[in-house]
């Protein structure tokens, strides 16, 4: 199934923690020193399904959190996409 209409950009949160801490923060400097809450693996597989159904150009930026914190895991995301 294509999906008709044109999704130009999205705002993924794939790490939910940081390791730092930002003055500009907006979610009051992240969890510290707990488990790296990533985009599970099912909400990871349903996303893509979506983006690779898309039509149009589809432009990807993450945030809210740290990315680097699931470094693997984040590259592999990233590689299933291409």
């Amino acid at each position: 199934m294509k999906y008709s209409h044109k999704i130009h950009k999205w705002q993924i949160a794939f790490v939910m923690n940081c390791n730092l801490r930002c003055s500009y923060c907006f979610t009051n400097h992240g969890r510290f020193n707990g488990p790296v809450q990533v985009l599970e693996r099912r909400q990871q597989d349903l996303l893509l399904d979506v983006i690779m159904e898309t039509e149009g150009a589809v432009s990807l930026e993450f945030g809210t959190g740290e990315t680097f914190l699931a470094y693997e895991e984040f590259i592999n995301f990233i590689d299933r996409i291409k």
